[in-house]
């Protein structure tokens, strides 16, 4: 079961890497403040693609039951229409960018072109999971490794 599941907790800790790079970098080069302006921005973007790992994993069990000639339109029709809805999240997502000072206070005024910034992470992670799923169903969880070890390396460099 460990040998089995190993590329997928590989994928886990390197996706996980990736999430948190930009917060060591950010700590270390701009100090503390800019964590904590970071950290308030961050939080509705990742919520948001927190909830695009729910619809991955709905995708997943569908994708997993569905017949392999159904399968291609069925994905061509997931990531057309989860992309779609993801860039118009994405751009409510910006526009509630300004609400920011009126939840947070003013103090935190630097964080909406941040949060602006962040919000078009959301349609890459909706492709990302749709892709992600589809490697999974198909038994290509080693690809899936290798692909988010790539992802990380590069946002590392």
């Amino acid at each position: 079961t460990l040998r089995q599941s190993a590329p997928l907790m590989v994928n886990g800790v390197a996706r996980s890497a990736v999430i948190s790079f930009d917060v060591l970098v950010i700590d270390l080069a701009l100090g503390p403040h800019d964590v904590g302006i970071y950290g308030v921005a961050s939080k509705p973007a990742f919520f948001v693609t927190s909830a695009v790992g729910l619809f991955s994993l709905a995708f997943l069990s569908a994708f997993s039951a569905t017949g392999h000639e159904e399968a291609a339109a069925l994905h061509g029709r997931a990531l057309r229409r989860a992309f779609g809805v993801s860039v118009l999240v994405a751009a409510g997502v910006c526009v509630s960018s300004l609400f920011i000072p009126v939840v947070f206070g003013q103090r935190y005024e630097a964080a909406i072109p941040v949060l602006a910034i962040l919000a078009w992470r959301i349609p890459p992670a909706v492709l990302s999971g749709t892709y992600g799923s589809v490697l999974i169903a198909r038994d290509r969880q080693i690809d899936l490794m290798r692909n988010s070890i790539t992802v990380a390396a590069f946002v590392a460099a």
